[in-house]
């Protein structure tokens, strides 16, 4: 019975002839990374430091500033963008289960 699968052989593989180009540079990607990395650890240190400390400092005030300002950006921000996507599932959610309790006869 198994000695009809079809089993890979490893000597017969061949490999690609062409090198595909990465999207970014190993340079670009890296600080890539490490803006993906220096971002949040930023904002969470601030967010530690100023209220779970208690540290009052202008700096920390500034920085603040400018994640806020991020987050209220038309394009960068996502805040208003993401309670109208809230209300808009809540009300597909609304009338699904209300299609849902009509079709099966449970009103």
């Amino acid at each position: 019975m198994l000695s009809n699968l079809d089993v890979p052989r490893p000597e017969h593989l061949k490999h690609p002839q062409e090198l595909k180009m990465p999207l970014l540079s190993y340079k670009k990607s890296s600080r890539a990374g490490l803006w993906l990395l220096a971002v949040p650890f930023t904002f969470a240190l601030i967010v530690f430091l100023k209220y779970r400390i208690g540290i009052a400092s202008s700096l920390l005030d500034r920085v603040e500033r400018v994640f806020v300002a991020i987050a209220d950006h038309a394009v960068l921000g996502a805040g208003e963008k993401l309670e109208q996507l809230d209300r808009l599932e809540a009300d597909l959610l609304g009338k699904y289960v209300e299609k849902f309790i009509t079709s099966s006869g449970r009103a």
